[in-house]
């Protein structure tokens, strides 16, 4: 991997003016790291990244080995960088609320690898994302899915097609349902932009997202997007759960 995940002259500038301003951060401790790193090497060490065999490529999870796939979800393919344990845990904390985007731009190669290694590249025709409530991006500041995104169509060469999906307002917050309310949630949660524009000959997107988790979320966006037209539904993210939950306080670092 490259330590700066850009090889256009103008962005590695734009970064080295940034970090005079906004001096870089490590997206997982948030100690101060050089300008041109995505992540500091102590943390590195310790991320959970994931095996290639450890993922199911067709339903994203965690199956024990030997175990066959029961898939039954709307999106055909699923990839991701890392276990949603320890420091990626932290980081994408830290992703959500911090400004972490360094862990965006880290983890875009790596979701290339896994898009090419499983040969699901070739007939990707875009690149889109899970969108995010407005007045809640409005206070954030951004949609951390929609950063990643940016990275992933940068990394893959597959063009971005911006907003394509709205979400509506929903009264109470994904991590507060159960695995069944989250189904019923996410299919009354998520439409189609009528605004949004893109070549109706595509036939496979990459749906982007920072954290796979029961797959609520991925199915309901990729049910719309084959309703729109699309054939094959190939979803991307940061972070898988562990099939087993694991007992992790995880502290946002100061």
């Amino acid at each position: 991997m490259r330590t700066v995940q850009m090889n256009d002259r103008s962005r590695v500038i734009k970064r080295f003016v940034l970090d005079i301003f906004f001096p870089n951060k490590c997206p997982v401790c948030r100690r101060a790291i050089r300008w041109d790193k995505l992540i500091c090497n102590d943390c590195l060490e310790k991320l959970p990244v994931l095996e290639s065999a450890e993922q199911c490529i067709f339903c994203g999870k965690l199956h024990p080995e030997g175990e066959p796939c029961q898939s039954k979800n709307s999106y055909d393919n699923a990839v991701s960088v890392m276990k949603y344990k320890g420091n990626a845990k932290r980081a994408i904390y830290n992703f959500k609320n911090r400004y972490a985007l360094n862990l965006a731009e880290f983890s875009a190669p790596y979701i290339y690898k896994a898009l090419e290694e499983n040969d699901l590249l070739k007939t990707a025709d875009c690149v889109t994302y899970v969108p995010m409530y407005k007045k809640k991006e409005f206070r954030r500041g951004y949609n951390q899915a929609r950063e990643l995104a940016r990275y992933v169509s940068y990394s893959t060469g597959v063009p971005l097609v911006r907003e394509m999906l709205v979400h509506k307002k929903t009264q109470t917050s994904q991590h507060n349902l159960s695995a069944d309310e989250r189904k019923l949630a996410a299919k009354s949660t998520y439409s189609l932009n009528p605004k949004s524009k893109w070549d109706k000959g595509f036939k496979t997107v990459i749906l982007v997202d920072d954290v796979l988790t029961t797959g609520s979320t991925l199915n309901a966006c990729a049910d719309i997007l084959k309703q729109a037209g699309f054939e094959r539904v190939i979803c991307a993210s940061i972070c898988v759960t562990p099939l087993q939950k694991e007992n992790e306080d995880i502290k946002p670092a100061q």
